[in-house]
């Protein structure tokens, strides 16, 4: 609980809580989990091995709906993981996925995918640099039915691969 004033007069407010798990043998922190007041997870951050650097940190929002994930190295700066992306932010509607968006390490869009009303992939939107070539720079092969569309980084759509879909 915490105090707020409101008008001068203090209210009890409900705050949430975090939970810890620490490195084996240790008092350093590995992850630690925050819920609201609800007992919602609102948040995962996973810490290096000196328990203060974070290496990864993921948001949910009020639905259980990963909303945020981004990945630092052990210096602290922003780093892409094995799929070429160092941060993701998502929207949903009603609980399905209506929009992924990736950043590279620069913190620049690097690829895009869509969702329609019932939650499936409709596209992805790949971005790449200003002399682009998408099969040198993605080896992503349309899903059946799904449109890969290739634009670089000013924006202009330089091809796309796959068939029609709603987007």
């Amino acid at each position: 609980m915490a105090l707020v004033l409101s008008n001068g007069v203090a209210h009890s407010v409900s705050v949430g809580y975090d939970e810890y798990v620490y490195w084996e043998g240790t008092q350093t922190v590995r992850i630690c989990s925050r819920y609201d007041s609800e007992g919602r997870l609102r948040q995962k951050i996973f810490y290096w091995k000196d328990g203060k650097t974070v290496q990864q940190d993921r948001k949910f929002d009020i639905e259980g709906n990963e909303v945020e994930i981004i990945h630092y190295n052990s210096s602290g700066r922003m780093q892409a993981n094995i799929d070429g992306w160092a941060a993701m932010k998502a929207r949903y509607e009603h609980k399905r996925p209506v929009v992924e968006s990736f950043y590279g390490e620069d913190g620049h869009l690097v690829a895009r995918k869509l969702y329609n009303e019932s939650g499936r992939m409709v596209a992805r939107q790949m971005v790449g640099d200003q002399d682009f070539n998408p099969y040198e720079q993605f080896e992503s092969q349309p899903i059946s039915g799904e449109r890969v569309l290739y634009y670089d980084r000013t924006g202009q759509l330089k091809g796309a691969v796959g068939g029609g879909g709603n987007h």
